[in-house]
């Protein structure tokens, strides 16, 4: 029983960790996708700009 009871608090320990790492690796997935989308979107603005003003003064 009380080799068990030791067990258990590490267990819990290394499963918080693993949580906060998983938690942590994804956030940073999403901001890393999520700036990508947003330089995306700032080119894809910038081209049909460029679009419309070829259009514009031609």
């Amino acid at each position: 029983m009380r080799c068990a009871a030791i067990l258990q608090p590490s267990f819990a320990k290394v499963t918080t960790i693993y949580l906060i790492i998983i938690n942590l690796y994804a956030v940073f997935k999403m901001k890393r996708y999520f700036i990508c989308d947003i330089d995306n979107k700032k080119e894809w603005q910038h081209f049909k700009l460029k679009r419309c003003h070829s259009v514009g003064t031609a």
